[in-house]
């Protein structure tokens, strides 16, 4: 019987693929979970680690290190035998198999046998191919190992990821970093207060993280993105608030209050929705009354159209 560590990496490296193209729809989640609870019982703890995988994009870097971890784990025939069997049964699974995909299989088997590092491209011409039909009809650290960031901070969670994809690069310790990626997601929940981000928006919060973080302009892009991004996954802000509550000062809360403001007031004004959204966030950072109304009256009684 196979290791739970070899379905584990092999799990993890199946879910790899799937983002190659950069996404992973919902359907296509569907089918990864279907796959994956095929090979036996899963607990709730591991399904933790996979969902790490399944939750946000994995690039090339890390994909290398997991076929690493999965080759290493492949010690006995039975072990090669579960990695093929699996990959057949997933492209088989909607009834056609293209010839390109046996001629990937056949590679994908010579490859286990010799555990050569070509079937990192054989799995992923592999996999993508039967995904999309089924759907239709330096990243050393595992991010297993960064489960509280993805469960407590999971802006910071993504955007280490996608910084290391991209190559950029922050001149701030991991402590402030942390600490923007709260501030970043409180704006972006201001944005997404009316469940649409305007284009004016975005451009607002980027302006604010350069001038406030002193980033640049692709960083600010980046942050701001990601920060989007989580926004739209139903992201809890009211956690956010209470943790950066726990790592900032009062007078920086304060100046957060104002770009929130700044944030509303970039697209059609500030309607009452955004007023109100902003209050109950600055009730969660534990801020003032007073610290409410000076951040409101910085935006003209105008363009206070919630007023």
């Amino acid at each position: 019987m196979a290791s739970k560590k070899l379905i584990m990496n092999l799990a993890k490296l199946i879910i790899a693929t799937a983002w190659v193209d950069g996404q992973v729809k919902s359907s296509e989640v569907n089918v990864l979970k279907s796959l994956i609870q095929s090979w036996g019982d899963i607990s709730e703890e591991e399904w933790v680690v996979l969902d790490a995988y399944i939750d946000a994009p994995v690039h090339e870097a890390e994909r290398e290190r997991l076929l690493g971890s999965l080759l290493d784990t492949i010690t006995t025939a039975a072990d090669k035998r579960l990695v093929v069997d699996t990959l057949t049964r997933l492209v088989e699974a909607d009834g056609e198999v293209t010839a390109e995909e046996k001629r990937t299989l056949n590679q994908i088997q010579q490859a286990v046998e010799s555990k050569g590092t070509g079937l990192a491209a054989f799995l992923s011409s592999l996999v993508g191919g039967a995904m999309k039909r089924r759907s239709d009809g330096d990243a050393s650290v595992g991010r297993e190992q960064r489960l509280d960031d993805y469960f407590n901070n999971s802006i910071y969670f993504q955007l280490v990821s996608e910084m290391e994809a991209q190559r950029v690069q922050l001149r701030l310790s991991e402590a402030e970093v942390r600490k923007l990626c709260l501030c970043a997601g409180l704006l972006a929940k201001v944005a997404h207060i009316d469940s649409e981000t305007d284009e004016e928006e975005s451009r607002a919060i980027c302006q604010v993280l350069q001038e406030r973080w002193n980033l640049s302009p692709q960083a600010a892009q980046l942050v701001c993105q990601v920060s989007l991004d989580r926004v739209n996954r139903d992201l809890d802000y009211f956690h956010l608030a209470r943790t950066l509550f726990q790592v900032s000062t009062h007078e920086e809360r304060r100046t957060l209050l104002f770009d929130m403001f700044r944030v509303a007031n970039a697209a059609q004004k500030t309607s009452f929705e955004e007023i109100e959204g902003i209050r109950l966030l600055a009730r969660s950072l534990k801020l003032h009354h007073q610290d409410f109304i000076d951040a409101k009256l910085s935006i003209s009684q105008q363009d206070r159209s919630g007023l």
